[in-house]
């Protein structure tokens, strides 16, 4: 099989996966209601990259505190912090990279952060997955460089909502230009981005 055509594959079967995960994480006998409201991202005066914001030094903590897109704030690009691991583009065949991912198709992504976060309702009675969900470095920079951290829409159990009709997540789908930050290697305790 082509490369190309592998890759393709992949991103496939991927695509069923998250799909799957997607439609059985929760259960619930009861009402789902929207969630209130959070408060407004706070506008970062400068976008330093990936690096600066903590990605790829301590990525179990996850990206700066998240908040919705203030109305005053006009955003211009997505940058999408991942590993090529996340991506399944070189799946067991090159290292797994850290990479700062840039788009200036911004529309997708701001409507599906304009939907509102689910909870379970009173009286509900709910189970969700005991898996962890692992954060979204996800940050809109507008024309002026200043940056925020857009809140995700979550589902009852707070793992980011589908969409409608089960499609994947808006910023997965975006035409990106990459940019390699480092190679994940092995070290003593973990592994080490390099």
């Amino acid at each position: 099989m082509d490369p190309i055509r592998a890759g393709r594959v992949a991103v496939a079967l991927a695509s069923a996966a998250v799909l799957l995960t997607a439609c059985a994480t929760q259960e619930a006998d009861g009402p789902v209601i929207e969630a209130p409201r959070t408060a407004d991202a706070a506008v970062h005066p400068h976008w330093s990259g990936c690096r600066a914001v903590g990605f790829a030094r301590d990525r179990t903590d996850g990206p700066p505190a998240a908040g919705n897109v203030p109305a005053t704030f006009r955003p211009t690009t997505v940058v999408w912090c991942a590993t090529s691991e996340q991506l399944l583009r070189h799946v067991g065949t090159a290292p797994n990279r850290a990479l700062e991912r840039h788009s200036r198709d911004v529309r997708a992504v701001l409507g599906y952060l304009a939907l509102p976060s689910l909870t379970f309702g009173p009286g509900a009675q709910a189970v969700c997955p005991a898996a962890g969900i692992a954060p979204t470095w996800l940050f809109l920079l507008d024309a002026d460089g200043r940056w925020v951290v857009p809140k995700l829409p979550t589902d009852p159990c707070g793992a980011p909502r589908s969409r409608a009709g089960g499609r994947a997540a808006p910023w997965t789908t975006l035409s990106y230009t990459d940019r390699v930050l480092c190679t994940f290697r092995p070290s003593g305790d973990g592994l080490r981005c390099r």
